[in-house]
């Protein structure tokens, strides 16, 4: 008879080689997740919950581990991504509001001149090469 793929695995992973420490603090931490999510309910510092259970060998990892960890699986726990197969339908504009949305027509520039018109002249500081010497007193 045909092994469940449940039976399947739990037999690779009892035969697999030594876990990384990476997946051996995954999981220390998933196994008091829940102790860690009670005890920040009841005020405690994410820093006191992370000596106490890294004094009584709980955790063996460093606290910004344990805070990532916190902050992952407990502050802002990843939602599984889900395909979005809903379609929005966006209603009709009427013709007044669709033209609202267009940009304005560009403005047509004057073909330049030799001389700056006063009109289009920036205001504000303009450079002269040659000092005048009333202003420099």
């Amino acid at each position: 008879m045909a092994k469940s793929y449940s039976e399947e695995l739990a037999k690779w992973v009892k035969q697999r080689p030594a876990k990384t420490k990476r997946e051996k603090n995954v999981v220390a931490f998933l196994a008091v997740r829940d102790d860690v999510r009670e005890a920040l309910g009841q005020g405690y510092p994410v820093s006191t919950i992370w000596a106490h259970m890294h004094e009584m060998k709980r955790v063996e990892f460093r606290y910004e581990m344990f805070l990532h960890y916190v902050n992952r699986h407990i502050r802002r726990p990843q939602q599984e991504k889900q395909p979005s197969l809903h379609v929005v339908q966006v209603p009709d504009l009427p013709a007044k509001k669709a033209q609202a949305r267009q940009p304005p027509p560009a403005r047509e520039k004057p073909a330049p001149t030799g001389k700056p018109s006063t009109s289009t002249a920036p205001a504000g500081f303009t450079f002269n090469a040659a000092p005048n010497k009333e202003e420099l007193l």
